[in-house]
């Protein structure tokens, strides 16, 4: 027998990220000293992953792509906003702005001459700096480009080397072919492919969504009082706001709680204890997951317990 007065227990903590963060290594672009005159003499690369980009369909959460510079960086703007706005002409999504408070791309610049091996040095390296690992599409928070000196260059009037570490910024691996602009040696004739325009024009053109779903549930009854735990997670690009979880006993609502707002790759846990049920009689709780943003699905946003 309880005894009375009972009063419900109620806990609620905010996770950390439930996904975590990961720091890809900055991927490379080098050169020769010799600058091969033609593309087909440029070093022969192994390695080269068959997969378009580091994660399937990894992407920044928006288009509109904010970028700043780090000290230092003055003699290479001039280069880095031509590959801004070559890239921007060319896809139908995507764009670029400058922006030193919020930025989604950093790009630093160094005087230092980095040798890799014999005659080969090192031009660039880019890629995501801060990623979460979601189950849709693998989030980029961040992105990083470091420019070296290329004082053996033959240089290019085309931005080669930065479109490149751009490109490795947006997700995309290194590709076999010598003409293009993301094979690992440089070439100042190396074209843009248009499987990777199209790519990114079609990743970019879905609209951005949440998707709230309970990643743990679980409930125990005991006369007319339940106590249950569960878990709430968004494994969307954007975050779930108005979040809401509805709790009903049979057709009855017995609780109704605002999360407020869920941030990609975060959850929220909820325990109650000793929650009052209109009948012991009840053999059946519903759990509800609303949210006013848009999302992937619905299907997951009701789960039943029997008892």
């Amino acid at each position: 027998m309880r005894l009375a007065p009972i009063i419900p227990l109620i806990i609620i903590v905010s996770l950390l990220s439930t996904a975590f963060y990961f720091t890809y290594p900055l991927l490379e672009s080098t050169l020769s000293p010799l600058n091969p005159r033609n593309i087909e003499n440029l070093p022969e690369a192994t390695d080269i992953p068959t997969e378009i980009q580091f994660m399937p369909n990894i992407r920044f959460n928006h288009n509109n792509i904010a970028y700043r510079y780090e000290l230092g960086c003055e003699s290479r703007k001039e280069k880095m906003y031509l590959a801004f706005e070559t890239l921007q002409n060319l896809s139908s999504q995507i764009s670029f702005y400058e922006n030193n408070e919020n930025a989604d791309m950093i790009i630093s610049c160094s005087e230092e001459n980095v040798e890799k091996s014999e005659n080969i040095f090192l031009a660039g390296e880019g890629g995501p700096s801060k990623t979460f690992n979601l189950s849709i599409n693998p989030l980029i928070t961040e992105g990083k480009i470091n420019l070296y000196d290329r004082q053996n260059e033959i240089p290019c009037e085309n931005p080669v080397v930065e479109i490149h570490e751009i490109l490795h910024v947006f997700g995309y691996n290194h590709l076999a072919n010598k003409s293009t602009v993301l094979y690992p040696y440089y070439h100042c004739d190396q074209q843009i492919p248009e499987e990777i325009i199209s790519h990114l024009d079609n990743l970019y053109s879905q609209e951005p969504k949440s998707e709230i779903f309970f990643s743990e549930l679980s409930a125990t009854k005991q006369g007319e009082y339940i106590d249950y735990n569960l878990e709430i997670k968004n494994e969307g690009l954007i975050p779930a706001e108005e979040v809401f979880l509805i709790i009903k006993a049979g057709n009855t609502e017995i609780d109704k709680t605002n999360f407020s707002t869920i941030n990609p790759g975060n959850g929220k846990v909820y325990t109650v204890q000793n929650q009052k049920i209109p009948s012991k009689n009840i053999d059946k709780i519903t759990f509800i997951v609303t949210t006013t943003s848009l999302e992937h699905s619905k299907e997951n946003n009701v789960q039943i317990v029997n008892f």
